[in-house]
């Protein structure tokens, strides 16, 4: 029997009871999302937003906050207050921007949410003079991320700065993400090459400098996790990426030969194998299966990925679905599903630790899809009922709705 079996096997009878006990037909949808009250989640939360909006609107509910850090951000390129050595030589930061993080990670720390912070790197010119950037050239792009370079003094600094001030032990963040969707260094995370060996020894050599800073400080209670997207044995639309299970091998041997004591996590990216198709998830089965050789991992097989970590490396790995949203383009109710489904496999897997859903609302920058949970003018989506509720009042209630429709009425 697989590892999570029994506690999927446990889910599903709830989800059974739930159903036996319901009065209304599957299809009177509303009668799901109001006025029932016989039924109360008591499973901890692990739902939670990307931005810091359950800290700037009221009454958007969540554990999780997921805000990017940008090192051109806190950089700065004048003497401040803020300053790092390293070897003597002297790093100065941002004294305003530190300060806003700082700030941020203590409101949330008073509200019980706990913090995930990306570290990206963009294009930035004075960050490129540090030495920051793996590829060296003469003028980097603003709007792309680029890899870090693991030899750079600089990223030294920079990576103790942010262990020492927003580290756990400082209340700061629990989570820890390097770069975004580093199996695919095209589009994210730019290293120069495609070369699977060559991004993931690049990969390897700064994750393991940056979870040295991390614990050295005496953030214990802090995990570090490698970014992946939700492709698994593939290689991306453009064939221009690498299939995360071939990059998270590759990382790991390269990582156990660098540090037998570096501890990785795995942020993956749960989105549906269509990206412009919600329904994907479940009317194409051929693309997210049971077996190790599935092209995608999403919502339906996340097992397949934590049964793979446990059993080749270790049950101590950790699962952060760190980002997914899903299109409004097939409907409200299409949309809906998709929070619910993943959410799902979230609460129902001991291994994954919260799902951050992208998008509060839309924001135009997530090339040509709507994954908002609510419209640019404000409108509330059935997505973001769905999303309020799912760990309260009738959250098992409401997601075996959504269950039961995927598996009847959508197909």
């Amino acid at each position: 029997m697989k590892k999570n079996a029994w506690m999927r096997t446990v889910a599903a009878l709830l989800l059974a009871t739930v159903l036996l006990f319901t009065t209304q037909p599957l299809t009177a949808q509303g009668a799901y999302l109001e006025g029932d009250d016989r039924f109360e989640l008591t499973l901890d939360s692990k739902k939670g937003l990307q931005g810091d909006y359950m800290l700037t609107r009221d009454g958007v509910t969540g554990k999780h906050m997921l805000l990017n850090l940008y090192l051109d951000v806190i950089d700065s390129d004048y003497r401040t207050e803020v300053v790092q050595y390293v070897d003597d030589v002297p790093y100065y930061f941002d004294p305003v921007a530190v300060s806003a993080f700082s700030y941020r990670l203590k409101q949330a720390y008073e509200k019980d949410i706990d913090v995930t912070l990306v570290i990206l790197l963009r294009g930035d010119e004075h960050c490129g003079k540090l030495g920051l950037m793996a590829v060296k050239q003469e003028a980097y792009d603003p709007d792309r991320l680029y890899a870090m370079d693991p030899n750079s003094q600089a990223l030294t600094a920079f990576f103790r700065l942010i262990a020492r001030r927003f580290g756990s032990d400082a209340n700061g963040a629990k989570h820890f993400i390097l770069g975004n969707e580093v199996n695919m260094p095209e589009a994210y995370n730019y290293t120069g090459t495609s070369d699977p060996y060559e991004n993931a020894d690049l990969y390897a050599q700064t994750f393991v400098k940056f979870e040295h800073e991390l614990t050295n400080e005496g953030n214990y209670n802090s995990r570090a996790y490698i970014s992946l997207d939700h492709t698994w044995t593939v290689d991306g639309e453009k064939d221009e990426g690498i299939g995360g299970k071939e990059f998270l091998d590759l990382f790991h041997e390269r990582v156990h030969e660098l540090s037998q004591d570096c501890r990785w996590n795995v942020a993956y990216h749960l989105y549906a194998p269509d990206l412009k198709k919600t329904s994907s998830i479940w009317k194409n089965p051929e693309l997210l299966t049971q077996e190790i050789d599935t092209p995608y991992i999403g919502p339906g097989n996340l097992s397949v990925l934590t049964d793979y970590l446990a059993e080749t490396y270790t049950p101590d790995c950790r699962v952060l679905l760190s980002e997914q949203g899903y299109d409004i383009g097939e409907g409200e109710e299409i949309q809906a599903a998709g929070i619910a489904l993943c959410y799902y496999e979230a609460l129902t897997n001991p291994m994954v630790e919260a799902a951050i859903f992208r998008s509060y609302v839309d924001e135009g920058t997530d090339g040509g899809l709507d994954l908002g949970l609510v419209a640019k003018n404000g409108k509330e989506r059935e997505a973001f009922r769905v999303y309020q509720q799912m760990d309260g009042k009738r959250g098992l209630y409401i997601m075996a709705y959504y269950l039961a429709r995927s598996k009847t009425t959508w197909k």
